[in-house]
């Protein structure tokens, strides 16, 4: 198994992993995710950015999940205490080779790819209602430390 940098050259390989994550995504929720979209090429902004970029994970050549990752820092506002950190944009590994340590290469992967840039924080978000990622985050070290909440507008 090996982990690379992603090149121009693996485009539509990524651009294909991200179709495969859109619709895991879109099985685990219908009402948030759409299966497929019109004229998307993700991929390509990834690719040969300074401050971010794609991962590929590989098996004997074979593309069997990705990572997305991206330098940040937080907004200017004077209330918040400047931080950087690598948002995990997206992440993925193949059914078949889940719980085989795809996943944690990937993650470690990134966390070097953080190191390099001396950058002492990874940040990324996850549905609540995705029970395996949650577990799988929460394996790594990662604990929440902000909660979106939303609610419906309802005609009194």
């Amino acid at each position: 198994m090996n982990i690379r940098v992603a090149g121009d050259e693996d485009r539509e390989v990524i651009q294909s992993l991200i179709s495969r994550q859109r619709a895991y995504h879109a099985r685990l929720r219908p009402d948030l995710f759409k299966i497929s979209w019109a004229g998307e090429d993700e991929a390509s902004e990834w690719m040969g950015q300074e401050g971010k970029c794609a991962l590929l994970a590989e098996n004997e050549g074979k593309a069997i999940g990705f990572l997305l990752l991206e330098a940040l820092e937080t907004k200017p506002l004077p209330f918040l205490v400047k931080k950087r950190f690598v948002y995990i944009n997206e992440i993925y590994v193949d059914e078949e080779w889940r719980h085989q340590g795809v996943g944690r290469m990937l993650m470690e992967t990134a966390s070097l790819w953080a190191l390099e840039r001396e950058i002492p924080l990874l940040r990324l978000s996850v549905l609540p209602d995705n029970t395996e990622a949650v577990a799988f985050y929460t394996s790594l070290g990662f604990s929440p430390f902000m909660m979106s909440m939303e609610t419906r507008v309802r005609k009194e």
